[in-house]
């Protein structure tokens, strides 16, 4: 991914990622609910967004995404910008199947 990347290229992620070695990356503050804002994500992405970077259940606040919204989120996004979605706590949700997957 860093290869791909231009000094100019921006990626949407919380700003603990590593990916601002690289490039600029657009920290997007979680909603009210400490949820990932999704609507806020998107009005963010522009042309020079080269990835999307997030983390569903989000760490450490344990929320996650509405299902459908999220895979609709998911959808749209990726026809503009490669998306990566961190899934890593997901097993930790005592029942995780009522928990959005973007796979």
């Amino acid at each position: 991914m860093a290869a791909a990347l231009a000094a100019s290229s921006s990626i949407i992620g919380r700003s603990w990622t590593p990916w601002r070695l690289v490039a600029v990356v657009v920290g997007i503050p979680l909603n009210a609910h400490l949820e990932n804002d999704l609507p806020a994500i998107a009005a963010r992405v522009t042309a020079r967004t080269r990835a999307i970077y997030i983390v569903n259940p989000h760490n450490p606040t344990g929320t996650a995404s509405e299902t459908l919204s999220f895979k609709a989120f998911l959808a749209e996004m990726a026809k503009q910008t490669t998306v990566i979605v961190d899934e890593a706590y997901l097993e930790f949700e005592p029942d995780n199947s009522e928990w959005a997957s973007g796979f």
